[in-house]
């Protein structure tokens, strides 16, 4: 016979299984935005309810400096690598590689919806600073497919790379949120420490 432990044991691994992809989504997102050379701050993670609504965000300090179309290029390109790494993050499979069918079902119809719009817009952007006017709507789609596949490939890669970092990280957040409807923070500086206990390799920034 089931005893009560065993009763709240089985409901504390239930809502495990809600908040854990929504850490390593948020988790995703800061490593990418810490690699790409902005600096990371809280994470911030609320579970509305038992069906998985959620209110989440990773924030980033965004500020640059950008005199050059290149610089501008290079920004767009930092940035929307770190809006794809939520949803490929959540993708990572049980061998730590990134299952990328799952990638692009949660990118289109997961939990996504804020960066993928946000990642279109800077598309478009940055499909207008890297190549001529296109002639026709299909050499304009052909040259987002381009920019699209190199950036999402490298954030695969990234991901992949760091898939360590991101469990363990992911982890430690959803282990603080135990309730619904309340805001749990995971501060930089907590994540900065985690990190350098488990010597997380110091990889050059990118700049």
């Amino acid at each position: 016979m089931k005893t009560r432990e065993d009763y709240e044991n089985e409901e504390r691994e239930e809502f495990m299984r809600l908040v854990l992809p929504v850490a390593r989504h948020e988790v995703g997102h800061w490593l990418m935005a810490e690699r790409q050379g902005f600096i990371p701050q809280d994470i911030e993670i609320t579970i509305i309810d038992y069906q998985g609504s959620h209110s989440a965000g990773a924030v980033v300090n965004l500020a640059c400096s950008l005199t050059s179309i290149a610089g501008v290029q290079d920004y767009l390109r930092r940035r929307i690598q770190i809006l794809y790494s939520g949803a490929i993050a959540e993708a990572l499979d049980d061998c730590n590689q990134v299952n990328n069918d799952r990638a692009i079902y949660l990118w289109k119809f997961g939990n996504a919806e804020n960066d993928r719009k946000a990642a279109d817009d800077l598309l478009q952007l940055l499909r207008s600073v890297t190549y001529e006017l296109p002639t026709s709507d299909a050499e304009m789609q052909q040259q987002l497919d381009t920019i699209v596949s190199e950036l999402w490939s490298s954030a695969i890669e990234f991901t992949q790379q760091e898939h360590a970092a991101i469990g363990a990280l992911a982890n430690a957040i959803a282990k603080r949120v135990t309730s619904l409807g309340k805001c749990y923070v995971y501060s930089a500086e907590e994540i900065r420490q985690q990190l350098e206990a488990a010597d997380w390799p110091k990889r050059p920034r990118k700049s």
